[in-house]
């Protein structure tokens, strides 16, 4: 049974699918022939997921401390197995989760506080194999 992405990384994120890779090997010797063997062939369909991670109603220590385990979840996913996950509606099949990458915000600070809510903004490339 699929994952749904949302129990994952919140509400507030999207999924955008990207243009497949196309890989190209070749196989040669110096000599009369050269070029012996040419490979091709397609890496899988990657994906973006950008949003923000939140955490509400506390103090910055405390808010800091669980958006710092939220982290650790998700980076969790690094390293499983491949497996499948749905995106509204649409099931992704055999995914696997690259490095999380947090983006600082507008004031050159890695968390936005606003006396209450402490949110970071995020990407990430998920690879469907």
């Amino acid at each position: 049974m699929a994952t749904d992405l949302a129990t994952i990384y919140g509400t507030e994120f999207s999924l955008l699918p990207q243009p497949q890779t196309h890989e190209r090997s070749q196989a040669s010797y110096p000599g009369g022939d050269g070029l012996t063997s040419l490979y091709s062939g397609k890496r899988g369909l990657p994906m973006v997921v950008t949003g923000r991670l939140w955490y509400t109603n506390s103090t910055y220590n405390t808010a800091r401390a669980a958006l710092e385990a939220m982290i650790d979840e998700i980076n969790a996913y690094q390293s499983e197995e491949p497996a499948d996950y749905t995106y509204r509606g649409t099931t992704y099949y055999n995914v696997v989760f690259g490095p999380l990458r947090l983006i600082p915000a507008g004031n050159r600070r890695l968390y936005s506080w606003d006396g209450s809510t402490l949110g970071v903004a995020f990407t990430q490339e998920l690879l469907c194999l």
